[in-house]
């Protein structure tokens, strides 16, 4: 896994013994460990959460990023084939801006997870970041992983 800056400042203040239940009857997948992973996210509880989520559902490489410009250094660092973001990042440019920069370079499966989504941001979203999807907060493992599966187009028939 790649160990980037935001994950460092994250782990000094883990609270010891604590990790998210597993996604239930996902297990790992061998395909999607060799998928790079960028999450956008400002709040740390939160950011730790998406990334247990993550590796429950099998994903090795997984970047954190608290804010949109450590989200695009960390893009260019390796292009993410998936970006989870937060919509509100605190003060700066949002989720939304950040995205949409990094997909001027790379074309990544996109989801939005935030408590804050308006007509606006929908709007927004749909301009910005076509075909993105969006899950509200709270959210859980299974309908996370439902929207990944979605989004990267897994659940598509062969």
């Amino acid at each position: 896994m790649i160990m980037t800056t935001i994950q460092q400042r994250f782990a000094a203040s883990t609270p010891p013994g604590r990790s998210p239940p597993p996604v239930a009857g996902q297990g790992s997948s061998p395909a999607l460990a060799r998928v790079p992973v960028l999450v956008i996210e400002d709040e740390a509880m939160i950011a730790w959460m998406l990334e247990s989520l993550l590796e429950d559902m099998g994903f090795e490489t997984i970047m954190l990023a608290s804010d949109a410009r450590e989200a695009t250094v960390a893009a260019a660092r390796r292009s993410p084939e998936l970006v989870i973001s937060d919509i509100n990042l605190g003060t700066g440019a949002d989720g939304i801006e950040a995205v949409g920069a990094i997909c001027e370079t790379c074309s990544p499966a996109v989801v939005f997870v935030s408590a804050y989504i308006d007509e606006n941001a929908r709007s927004r979203i749909s301009e910005r970041v076509a075909g993105a999807r969006i899950l509200s907060k709270p959210l859980t493992g299974n309908g996370l992983y439902a929207v990944i599966r979605d989004a990267m187009g897994l659940n598509r028939a062969n």
